[in-house]
Formats: C-alpha cells, sequence, structure tokens
C-alpha cells in the first residue's frame, strides 16, 4: 500500500490499526479510501503518539488505528478518522477524561514488562460511508507508556460503532518507509524483495527506515480495545504470548 503524503495521509486515517490478522480481502481498499475520503479533514488537536522523529508520530498513530479498531467495517462503513490530545497529565487525573467521555477505560500504571505511563489523550473516532457522510461515532481515551529505552506502548478504547464487525486478535504489520521524493526511483527488484517478505511500502520519511507494529484488539461489553507498539529493531518484538499477558492485565484491573 503506498501513500503520496505519508505524514500526512498517517495522521487523517483511522482504522485501528490491525494488518497482517486475517482481514477482509478488501480491507486495504476500504483503508486507501478511508485515506482519500478525509485527505482534506481531520486534523489531530495534538500528536497521538510521542516518539523522536515527527514522521514517526504519524505512522505509530495510524498503525495503532489501523489495527486498533481493527475491526474491520462491514455493511456502509468504508472507513474511519479520528483525533486525540495527547497530555502530560497525572495518571490519576485519567478519570476527569472518563467523566467527559463516558468511556470507562479500564487500564493499568504500569506493567511488570517494564512499561509505565507517559500520557494520555482524549478525542472522538468518526466511521463514514463510500461518500465520506458520517455513519457513526465514538468517544475515545488512549493511554501512551513507555518502557525504560523509550519503545512507546499505546492503549485506546472507545464504544463499538453500529455496523462494524470487530476482529479480536493479535497482529504484526511489518513497513519499509522511503524518502518522499525516492517515489518511482527505488530499485523495483528491491521493492519486490521486500513484498515477498511481507512488507508494506510508503513513502514520506527524511530516510529509509524498517518499522514492525504490533497490536491486540478485543472486546469488553460494548467497548473495543486496542494496544499497539512501534519498534524499528526487530529483535525488541514482544510476542503474541506478552501481549495477551499485558490485555489480561488490564482486564483485571478495577
Amino acid at each position: 500500500m503506498r501513500y503520496k503524503d505519508l505524514e500526512t495521509n498517517l495522521k487523517k486515517t483511522f482504522i485501528s490499526v490491525s494488518q497482517n490478522v486475517t482481514p477482509p480481502e478488501d480491507m486495504l481498499e476500504r483503508i486507501e479510501k478511508g485515506i482519500e475520503l478525509r485527505k482534506n479533514d481531520c486534523n489531530y488537536k495534538k500528536e497521538r503518539v510521542v516518539m523522536t522523529k515527527k514522521f514517526k508520530i504519524g505512522i505509530a498513530a495510524a498503525a495503532i488505528c489501523l489495527f486498533s479498531v481493527s475491526a474491520y467495517a462491514v455493511g456502509n462503513i468504508s472507513g474511519y478518522h479520528s483525533g486525540t490530545t495527547n497530555e502530560n497529565i497525572a495518571y490519576s487525573q485519567i478519570v476527569n477524561f472518563e467523566k467527559e467521555t463516558g468511556i470507562d477505560i479500564k487500564s493499568v500504571e504500569k506493567f511488570d514488562n517494564g512499561f509505565e505511563y507517559s500520557r494520555a489523550g482524549k478525542g472522538e473516532t468518526t466511521a463514514v460511508d463510500d461518500n465520506g457522510a458520517t455513519v457513526g461515532k465514538s468517544k475515545e481515551i488512549t493511554i501512551s507508556y513507555k518502557n525504560k529505552n523509550g519503545k512507546p506502548l499505546t492503549l485506546s478504547a472507545r464504544n463499538i460503532i453500529a455496523g462494524e464487525n470487530i476482529k479480536e486478535d493479535y497482529g504484526i504489520l511489518k513497513m519499509v518507509c522511503y524518502p518522499g521524493n525516492s517515489e518511482g526511483k527505488v530499485d523495483e527488484a528491491e521493492l519486490a524483495d521486500y513484498r515477498a517478505k511481507g512488507y508494506e511500502i510508503s513513502y514520506g520519511t527524511d530516510e529509509k527506515e524498517e518499522n514492525i507494529f504490533e497490536n491486540i484488539t478485543w472486546i469488553d461489553g460494548n467497548m473495543v480495545y486496542s494496544l499497539g507498539t512501534i519498534d524499528s529493531n526487530f529483535d525488541n518484538i514482544l510476542g503474541e504470548d506478552e501481549f495477551n499477558k499485558m490485555k489480561q492485565v488490564i482486564m483485571d484491573a478495577e
């Protein structure tokens, strides 16, 4: 899947970040359509995921979206768009977001594997049809964590929107990103090799980068949760068992 303006499009598109989790055959087409529908719409109030490079803010947000709802849309839902704040508040203040949004999110301040609370945000997710018209909405809360190496982890929760078919699963997405001015100039053999290895190919970074996204999505009552992370070091993959452990810790939280 290619994006003409990766950073802009990734920030402006939302559908829970879940690729490589056996979605329907037309899921990528729906995502691309959602990008076009929201191309001139839906600006983030603040970056959703804080990392060292501006680009990674956008790509991580998109990934977490793509997995997170990841569910996939059915019926007259063709795509999603979302905007959330990213605020430096105390963990204890998340309760104020819950009161404002009506989202009673289950969460923990830290995990046994070293991830600790960093920031939180609130916003809204909107489902749209083929014409870009709103089909449904839900308030949303996101909670960001980091480990001692700065690796980010983001938890999000919102209400299920009527017409969704949420896929509860763990998934991995591999992506190689090239500088924006290199589109059409990269050796086709190199691109073919990446595709054969299961990579998505995008353009828009300052330099070539390889990233891997992991995510787990699940349903709790009328809520859909997503927990996802990004890393450029493939040796740092957490794996499905670790994500299931973190999911259980969240589900057991008060």
